[in-house]
């Protein structure tokens, strides 16, 4: 598991790379031991995070508005209950 530059450098009063660890250790808990977090998708993943965390001033960074929902769509079987 590697945190990325991306997260070490935020400029928040919450502690992301944390977050990200405690994402990747239940990961491993509840699917499988070699489950990875690609770093690829740190920026989705972390988009997420200040979305559910509610994190203004990192919302205003990232362009994301906290007023709005997220709609999850995809074929039965993807995930999308979890």
């Amino acid at each position: 598991m590697t945190i990325t530059a991306q997260l070490l450098n935020l400029n928040s009063t919450l502690d992301y790379p944390m977050f990200w660890k405690f994402i990747h250790m239940k990961d491993i808990e509840l699917y499988r031991p070699k489950f990875v977090l690609y770093e690829d998708d740190t920026h989705i993943i972390l988009c997420l995070l200040i979305y559910f965390l509610q994190d203004r001033s990192l919302a205003e960074t990232y362009n994301i508005d906290l007023r709005k929902g997220i709609m999850l769509a995809g074929s039965v079987g993807f995930g999308k209950q979890l």
